[in-house]
């Protein structure tokens, strides 16, 4: 069977524990998508064995499972409407901070989760760190994306963890945009942190 035919033979919740699935990058354990859904472990995980089964899904250890190829796994993300891909981002974001042990690995995932919702500073935290391990990895590109997130979220609010925060992404963004001598835009934010 082929993998566009074992799709189209799920129910719409197999296929919703797939589209859930696919939110995860890297791994994701069988108790993170009983906390989303909320269905028993016994129906996860046959269907999660089923994936495997069908090449789509990897076990990586037990209950512990990974897309096995990147296209797959955009094409489940791609079905979750706009809406609910933000719920299930601030959700796993959530489990992520409680389950992640605490290294650069955490920040990075949970950042690819928090730069799709709204987020106050204690958030904005995570985003930060992920920056900060991007700059040292010199991948410019994605540190300059948290950095802005931060910039763009804490703009609005008002207190001193907030201003605190606001200033340290808004000199870490300056720093990434001196060495590409875009000074410009660097200069708006070191602005409004002064």
């Amino acid at each position: 069977m082929k993998k566009t035919e074992y799709s189209g033979t799920l129910s719409q919740e197999k296929a919703l524990l797939l589209c859930l699935a696919a939110m995860f990058e890297n791994e994701f354990s069988l108790d993170w998508l009983e906390e989303l859904t909320g269905m028993k472990a016994s129906q996860i995980l046959s269907v999660l064995e089923e994936g495997v089964q069908h090449g789509l899904l990897v076990r990586k250890k037990p209950a512990v499972y990974l897309f096995k190829n990147s296209m797959p796994r955009q094409e489940w993300l791609k079905r979750l409407g706009e809406e609910e891909q933000e719920k299930y981002h601030r959700s796993i974001a959530d489990i992520l901070i409680r389950e992640l042990p605490d290294d650069d690995s955490k920040a990075l995932e949970i950042a690819g989760h928090l730069l799709h919702v709204a987020n106050d500073w204690k958030e904005c935290q995570w985003l930060v760190r992920a920056g900060e391990i991007y700059a040292r990895s010199f991948i410019a590109d994605k540190a300059i994306i948290c950095f802005s997130k931060v910039l763009k979220e804490l703009s609005s609010q008002k207190g001193d963890n907030e201003d605190w925060l606001f200033i340290k992404a808004a000199i870490e963004h300056s720093n990434i945009f001196a060495a590409r001598s875009d000074t410009e835009a660097s200069l708006l934010f070191l602005r409004e942190a002064r």
